[in-house]
């Protein structure tokens, strides 16, 4: 039988995220509310009759594509957002039960690893639970706080890369919404030169045309950089809890085990 002090089991160490298959359920879903809204829109702007530019350019047919990728952004930022709320989750949990006086010895981590390998398996992929194990890991190795605090460090840094990642798509979608109005503005202002007549009996039809073109050419590229604007903001927000948090659990690693830790002077 293994020596349990020895043990080479470890805690998960998949990365932050949600499952392939629901962030591909979720891309789906965001898409079919994002052009359903669309589609809402444009139906109750044909039915108010309203002929306003900004009416007009908000249901151009290009700006269908401009609201799927922000559907697709909003749902895989909400479903990161509910992953930070089970995150705090970390925090009700008794990883240490000591009080603030209280000094860690070497032979409390063994019995704070035993506790943490107690854990259900979606409170072991926590990202303190994940520190605290570093840290841990890294006491048993070598009992010295200094070691503890950079194991700390250097699986936060990692664990923030991971959750950088996890927004790859998001930020990529950022940037296609306002390339997708450019697109609108582009073939706006191809239709509207390919509109103008050079025949003088023409002229008024030709620039009546040439001016309904130019709605689809600045509408777009309107519409998409509200959208843009709007989503880059959000992803922000999100980007700052994000830290926010990963802050606040590395501060708790290093107050409620880190500087806890009982080292014979001379010795760390």
């Amino acid at each position: 039988m293994a020596n349990p002090r020895f043990s080479t089991q470890r805690l998960p160490t998949d990365p932050i995220g949600i499952p392939a298959w629901l962030s591909l359920l979720l891309s789906t879903t965001g898409a079919t509310i994002g052009g359903l809204t669309f589609l809402l829109i444009t139906l109750l702007v044909k039915q108010s009759g309203t002929k306003t530019w900004l009416a007009q350019a908000v249901i151009d047919p290009i700006n269908f594509a401009s609201f799927i990728a922000f559907g697709i952004a909003i749902a895989q930022l909400t479903a990161h957002r509910v992953r930070l709320y089970w995150e705090e989750h970390a925090f009700q949990i008794e990883l240490l039960g000591i009080d603030e006086e209280t000094l860690i010895l070497p032979d409390d981590a063994l019995d704070y690893r035993k506790k943490l390998k107690s854990l259900s398996v979606s409170e072991q992929s926590l990202i303190l639970v994940r520190l605290l194990s570093s840290a841990l890991q890294s006491a048993r190795s070598h009992w010295s706080s200094v070691s503890a605090a950079e194991a700390v460090k250097i699986r936060a840094e990692i664990l923030q890369s991971q959750s950088d990642a996890q927004l790859a798509t998001v930020r990529y979608l950022a940037w296609a919404i306002p390339s997708i109005g450019f697109i609108g503005t582009v073939i706006g202002i191809g239709q509207a030169m390919g509109s103008l007549n050079i025949d003088p009996s023409k002229q008024t039809e030709s620039i009546n045309q040439s001016v309904g073109h130019l709605h689809t050419a600045f509408g777009t590229t309107f519409v998409a950089l509200l959208l843009s604007l709007i989503l880059m903001y959000i992803v922000h927000r999100v980007q700052a809890d994000d830290d926010t948090f990963l802050a606040k659990a590395t501060d708790w690693c290093m107050r409620w085990f880190v500087f806890r830790m009982y080292v014979p002077r001379g010795e760390d």
